[in-house]
């Protein structure tokens, strides 16, 4: 069994134990189920994807699937404040210091990409522009439920448009999973 393989199944266990973690703190069932179906979708696509497709793939995919996953984490947002009871004036604070930081990362990250193009950063950017926005006025005014699920959608999109500019990036060298 090589190195690859035991840190690849580390990382699986270590996503069980999160999940399961999460169920013992009073989450319901089906968002493990549904945590448990994404990450075997993901794991399956990975596995049986061979790497010298992945860089084509999310390099054609980069402008629009990123602002996709955030507009699609949205009602989870919603659901998850509403069960929490709401969120603490400094989530909006940290998000207004750390959404500039992954729009500045994510520009880097595709000018430093050959094959992707400043033209795909609209979308993505826009999303982080208006979770940014979102985050100051709910700094300066106060935040809802509403400004909670559209600055942690920005986060998402954040998030997905840097591993999708790394991975956009990826060079097979023979290896395989």
């Amino acid at each position: 069994m090589t190195v690859q393989r035991i840190l690849m199944v580390a990382g699986y266990v270590a996503v069980g134990l999160i999940v399961f973690r999460s169920l013992a703190r009073g989450f319901f069932f089906w968002q493990a189920i549904i945590a448990i179906l994404i990450g075997a979708a993901v794991i399956a696509l990975i596995i049986i994807l061979p790497r010298r497709h992945w860089q084509s793939i999310f390099r054609n995919h980069f402008g629009w699937a990123p602002p996709l996953l955030g507009a699609a984490s949205i009602p989870y947002w919603g659901w998850y404040a509403s069960r929490s009871g709401g969120s603490s004036e400094s989530f909006f604070e940290i998000s207004a210091q750390v959404i500039p930081v992954f729009m500045l990362a994510t520009i880097i990250d595709v000018r430093q990409t050959e094959g992707l193009n400043s033209h795909q950063l609209i979308l993505p950017l826009l999303v982080m522009l208006t979770g940014e926005l979102e985050a100051l006025d709910s700094v300066a005014f106060g935040g809802s439920v509403n400004s909670f699920q559209l600055i942690c959608g920005a986060l998402v999109t954040s998030v997905s448009a840097l591993i999708m500019g790394i991975l956009a990036n990826y060079e097979d060298e023979g290896e395989s999973l």
